[in-house]
């Protein structure tokens, strides 16, 4: 009498296995997860003085912008969010100023200051003094070569203040008659804390995920540089 082998069944099972190991890997790499990074700190006198309401960028060292915060008052305070996706953790950032027109490298202890993003669901934070170094070009033209393009990072004002520039209404979630960052932090928490909050289902799929959160981070990003 054969004895049954086990050897056909282990077979099929590793498989199955590995089919379906790899149709989740396929489907993980196609959900965009959120990350954001919020850098801030202390800008000191160098070559320029900084003044309330100077732009700040966060960029690549090509000169490519991913992101605009600004400075928020006159002792030089700083704050810039950089809002991604986790594949763009890992990237090297340096920190530019823009104060009358004329751009200027940043520096940390006499070097161009730079970090990696390090972004999560929840934002992040890095704190960073700088001191403003040698002019590197003008107003937002882009001295690397790079495009005056912040991607689907945050721009100017932090936290930003609404503006006279026309939006979907469905991204004023919590119907303040505005569109800012309120907004998208409701929709990054309904996500997190409250999943049944449809309020908060920007692309109207009747599900509530981190599609949602790129949808209206992109949105605003394009509202802001419209302003």
């Amino acid at each position: 009498m054969k004895l049954f082998s086990m050897r056909p069944c282990l077979h099929i099972y590793l498989v199955v296995v590995g089919f379906l190991s790899f149709f989740a890997s396929i489907t993980l790499a196609a959900v965009e997860t959120p990350a954001t990074l919020i850098v801030s700190g202390t800008i000191q006198k160098g070559t320029a003085t900084p003044s309330k309401n100077d732009k700040v960028y966060a960029v690549q060292s090509g000169g490519q912008i991913e992101s605009i915060g600004s400075v928020q008052d006159n002792s030089g305070f700083y704050a810039i969010q950089i809002s991604k996706t986790t594949d763009f953790n890992g990237t090297e950032l340096g920190l530019q100023l823009e104060h009358a027109g004329v751009r200027y490298t940043l520096l940390d202890n006499g070097n161009p200051a730079s970090f990696v993003f390090s972004g999560g669901f929840f934002p992040v934070t890095l704190s960073l003094d700088v001191l403003v170094g040698s002019a590197v070009g003008g107003g937002n033209n882009n001295s690397g070569g790079g495009t005056n393009d912040p991607g689907t990072g945050n721009n100017t004002n932090f936290p930003p203040t609404s503006g006279s520039t026309e939006f979907d209404s469905r991204f004023d979630v919590n119907s303040d008659g505005n569109f800012t960052q309120v907004d998208v932090d409701f929709v990054k928490h309904a996500v997190a804390r409250d999943p049944r909050n449809l309020q908060a289902d920007i692309n109207s799929d009747g599900l509530l995920n981190t599609r949602d959160i790129i949808e209206i981070i992109k949105a605003y990003v394009n509202y802001i540089k419209q302003r």
